[in-house]
């Protein structure tokens, strides 16, 4: 009842103002129904500059004119009346209509380079623009608003819309541009086609406005020229755009794409063959492959799995149960929920029972209504990621229950997974340019490429040979990217550059897809690359004292990974390698309880029963992996072990990395030390977990995180030497770090400009010992020169407030406290510092209390004009 009410409000608002609209005049109003030459009185103003008359084209689709630029500085300027220029001054919509078949990303031959094309600008006194809308080098829109003090405001219109027609730009489609501003909120907002894509706050008032220009540029040169289109130019008084005309804008988009784009493919449909059956299931769980499963599934904990799966599923069933299962779930990332339906199937074929496949097909039918062709097609990233796991639900269900569907759902799951494939593939090889080196290397996408890799290679295999669809190309492709994903990220020693999480994170559904290519007959992509070693790292991960891998965010609890709800991985990998180091993570990982409820019972498709505790996976305590620039150490293999990872290499990532720029990075367990160069944002550490940063002559630096722009050799591993019985030492060369840490803008590849700071060197190097005689400890200390003048050298050291380290001249004492009270006075040994009569080095302070919730406090530590070194301990 509260829904229909809901729809009635907002059906009701719609329309009234949709009413409102059509009952406004326009202030200004200049339609194109004939020529109208320089000096011509319109509705709200004059036209004191336009093209010839030839300019005006008639459009046979639209049945109706509209004013032609060819690129050559054509310019449409119009004179704005008192009451246009007043309604300015207040709250306003401003509308035209464009199209363009030229972006500003294609080549220009002429002007080689990319160049944004402005297409429209408000000029106030001295043709000062006092706004700019212009299409952008990423195919989307940037607007600038000024204040009366030539304040500036931007938008930059948004990428992640569902419609792909708006967030990147079609050559030569005729769009509906609408600015909006709500004076009373300061609010600037642009609309295309209806649909809200972006907004800002402003600030002050607009800057007075004489006229209007379409075309051309204030430099009159030939770099970013509007070609194409302009028609219908109306100001208003009013503002006729919000979330309701938005949302009403979007549904019907939606519909029209969805049925665009099924219409398009439905001639590759062929009509069913009945022996396709015989090739089904053929992705996983082979006919041969089920024998195998029936058979483990009776030993161990396999008919206590079984029992546990079906009542799950009888659960899934029930209206009135917690556990009933709806739908698919449409959100991008809810893990644990987006799987569960490959229960289902799984159910049937272990019991024969068929009301759980039905189920199962009901939903998959559901939720092909749900996405399509234009949700993959022009994703910014990395096409298909957001439904990865929901497609390894549609395409095992078709797989593996393909007797149960009707001859109409199957030809509507085939129409469905032809939009993905296609979708996605074009996505690679079509009009967006990709480069695959980059996008298996680099930022945001490393992630979301595997997950496509999966989503492109899952819907391909499913659909082989049943429709006139390239699958085959398709399919083909998808194997060479996992290959190469295979091969990029993850180094030839088996180190994962994104660590362990991320592995199970983004890399975790490609391996799915690597099995139902091999069952399939298909290459061996998991043992012909490095997807096969990262085995042999992973335990240099895993923290001591709990079912937990290290995750790049220190220390987090978080519910994915391979001890969560992802820990399907780790059951593939234990039933394909089967060898020491894949069975000593899995019992460390699922100690007591390796096949816990909390996570997907599909993992079960790959059940193997438990083997003999394995105490050491037979590897040294410490190891160079040199591919990715990481050293990794531990005193012991027990659960009592102290444990770090040590990182210096360019850097690969964006995000992911504590240190933002990557120079270097240390990271240890149960909260006693994380160190980096504190390189990412502002010096506070409410903002990270930790880090200690060198400032020189208390030269405070900022950064501001640059996604994307993180490719730096800045820091690297240059020495590394371990004895298991002795210690572990390694150095990385810091001096690149620090001679752009402080001046980002001297490097060439920023635009900016900027000088160098030149450091002669700095170095930093870690001592980890593990000398029975002594309790494990880590030295770690940087080696710093600016040049051959006296500098103030001052470490700022962040870390956790329970940590109390003494350092003499033969002893290293740690002590952890459990905690420590709010501004509670603590000793902290500092060094080098004021020495107190025993000759050891403290540096008193309390506990930061503006944020609690990190619980970190800041102090720096002078060091003396003569001194070039910094020493800091932690065992």
């Amino acid at each position: 009842m509260k829904s229909k009410i809901k729809l009635v409000v907002f059906l009701f608002t719609a329309i009234l103002a949709m009413k409102i609209y059509a009952g406004n005049k326009p202030v200004l109003d200049l339609d194109f129904k004939k020529y109208s030459p320089v000096g011509t009185k319109i509705t709200g103003g004059e036209i004191i500059k336009t093209q010839r008359a030839d300019a005006l084209i008639f459009d046979k689709t639209r049945k109706r004119n509209f004013i032609h630029f060819n690129g050559r500085n054509e310019t449409l300027q119009i004179g704005l009346s008192d009451k246009a220029q007043k309604v300015l001054k207040e709250s306003f919509t401003l509308e035209f209509d464009f199209f363009s078949p030229k972006l500003p990303a294609d080549k220009n031959y002429r002007e080689p380079g990319i160049h944004s094309i402005e297409i429209f600008s408000a000029l106030g006194s001295e043709n000062r623009p006092a706004m700019r809308f212009y299409m952008n080098q990423y195919k989307r829109f940037t607007l600038y608003w000024f204040n009366s003090k030539g304040k500036r405001s931007q938008i930059l219109t948004t990428w992640n819309h569902k419609n792909y027609e708006v967030t990147s730009v079609r050559r030569g489609k005729w769009y509906t541009v609408a600015i909006v501003y709500n004076h009373r909120k300061k609010l600037l907002e642009i609309y295309l086609d209806g649909e809200k894509l972006g907004s800002t706050k402003t600030s002050g008032n607009l800057q007075a406005i004489k006229q209007f220009r379409f075309g051309g540029n204030l430099k009159r040169n030939r770099k970013g020229l509007f070609t194409g289109g302009v028609d219908k130019i109306c100001l208003y008084d009013q503002i006729f755009h919000d979330k309701e005309t938005d949302a009403i804008a979007q549904k019907k988009s939606w519909k029209r794409l969805h049925k665009q784009a099924n219409e398009d493919l439905k001639s590759l449909l062929l009509p069913e063959d009945p022996k396709w059956a015989n090739h089904h299931p053929r992705m996983i769980l082979t006919p041969a492959r089920i024998k195998i499963m029936k058979a483990n599934l009776k030993k161990g904990k396999g008919p206590e799995l079984v029992k546990k799966l079906i009542a799950r599923c009888d659960e899934m069933l029930d209206p009135n149960s917690v556990r009933y299962v709806k739908e698919i779930p449409k959100q991008a990332w809810g893990f644990p929920t987006q799987t569960q339906v490959i229960q289902f199937p799984l159910a049937t074929i272990l019991t024969g029972d068929e009301k759980y496949a039905k189920r199962a097909i009901k939903l998959v039918m559901d939720y092909t209504e749900k996405k399509g062709y234009y949700d993959v097609f022009n994703s910014l990233y990395a096409s298909g990621e957001g439904m990865t796991r929901q497609l390894m639900v549609v395409v095992w269900t078709y797989d593996w229950a393909y007797k149960y569907f009707t001859l109409e759902q199957r030809q509507k799951v085939r129409l469905f997974l032809l939009n993905i494939a296609k979708g996605t593939y074009t996505f690679y090889n079509g009009e967006v340019q990709f480069n695959a080196q980059r996008a298996a290397l680099s930022t945001w996408g490393t992630n979301w490429t595997a997950m496509s890799i999966a989503a492109l290679g899952n819907s391909s295999l499913a659909i082989m040979g049943e429709t006139k669809g390239l699958t085959k190309l398709w399919l083909d492709y998808a194997s060479f990217r996992a290959a190469q994903y295979g091969l990029f990220t993850i180094g030839k020693e088996g180190c994962f550059y994104e660590m362990a999480n991320y592995f199970a994170y983004g890399a975790g559904p490609i391996l799915p897809f690597m099995e139902a290519l091999y069952t399939a007959g298909g290459d061996d992509l998991f043992m012909e690359t490095n997807f096969s070693k990262y085995p042999n790292t992973l335990p240099y991960f895993m923290y001591p004292y709990s079912r937990k891998v290290m995750s790049l965010k220190f220390s987090s609890s978080t519910l994915t990974g391979l001890h969560g709800s992802n820990s399907y991985v780790m059951a593939i990998l234990r039933q394909r390698l089967h060898n020491k180091q894949v069975e000593w993570c899995w019992q460390h990982l699922h100690e007591n309880q390796p096949w816990a409820d909390k996570w997907n019972l599909f993992s079960i498709i790959w059940f193997k029963p438990e083997e003999k505790k394995v105490l050491s996976p037979d590897l040294p305590l410490a190891q160079w992996f040199k591919t990715e620039g990481v050293v990794a150490f531990r005193s012991d293999w027990t659960r009592n072990a102290i444990a770090g990872v040590f990182m210096a290499y360019p850097a690969k990532m964006g995000v992911h990395d504590q240190s933002d720029r990557g120079q270097f990075t240390l990271y240890g367990y149960q909260g006693r030390w994380i160190i980096d160069n504190g390189g990412r944002s502002k010096l506070k550490f409410s903002l990270r977990n930790a880090h200690n940063l060198i400032t020189v002559d208390n030269k405070i630096p900022y950064q501001k995180a640059r996604l994307q722009t993180n490719f730096h050799h800045d820091a690297f591993i240059t020495d590394f030497c371990t004895e298991d019985s002795i210690m572990t030492a390694a150095i990385a060369d810091l001096t690149q770090s620090y001679k752009f840490t402080y001046t980002w803008g001297h490097e060439k590849r920023c635009n900016s400009g900027g000088y160098e700071d030149p450091f002669k060197n700095a170095n930093r190097k870690l001592l980890y010992m593990r000398e029975k005689t002594a309790p494990p400890y880590l030295l770690v200390y940087d080696c710093i020169q600016k040049d051959d003048k006296k500098h103030n050298y001052t470490l700022n050291l962040h870390t956790a407030p329970e940590n109390e380290v003494n350092i003499s001249e033969n002893n290293v004492e740690f002590k952890q406290y459990p905690s420590i009270a709010k501004n509670e006075e603590v000793n902290y040994l500092c060094w080098p510092g004021e020495r107190d009569e025993k000759g050891y080095y403290y540096y008193k302070g309390s506990p930061y209390d503006s944020n609690p919730k990190f619980g970190y406090a800041e102090y720096k530590i002078n060091i003396p004009k003569t001194g070039k070194y910094n020493l800091y301990g932690f065992a």
